[in-house]
């Protein structure tokens, strides 16, 4: 379990990274390769393996992955539409929240 959830906290860093990559694209005028929340690499752990378990765990548990999930999705979802710095602050909160 635990080198599970040091994988999931790796892959909620990677987000950080996405977005100051997403920042610097802006700044540059780089065109930007955006992914959804089910292409990224922590989407495609969660989803394939955690999301489809989520009404089978205990309420508290359910009720977290679906609240993750939500985030997760937000976040990709802020990012096909960031084109300003505040954008950019939402998705920073996101990833910290």
């Amino acid at each position: 379990m635990s080198e599970f959830l040091d994988k999931i906290y790796t892959l909620i860093n990677h987000h950080l990274n996405y977005t100051k990559r997403l920042r610097l694209s802006m700044e540059t005028g780089v065109a930007f390769q955006h992914q959804s929340e089910r292409e990224c690499e922590f989407g495609r752990l969660f989803y394939g393996q955690v999301y489809p378990c989520a009404n089978q765990l205990p309420a508290p548990v359910g009720s977290v992955i679906l609240e993750i999930e939500e985030l997760h999705r937000k976040f990709h979802h802020t990012a096909c539409y960031a084109h300003d710095e505040t954008k950019i602050k939402e998705m920073y909160h996101l990833t910290d929240t």
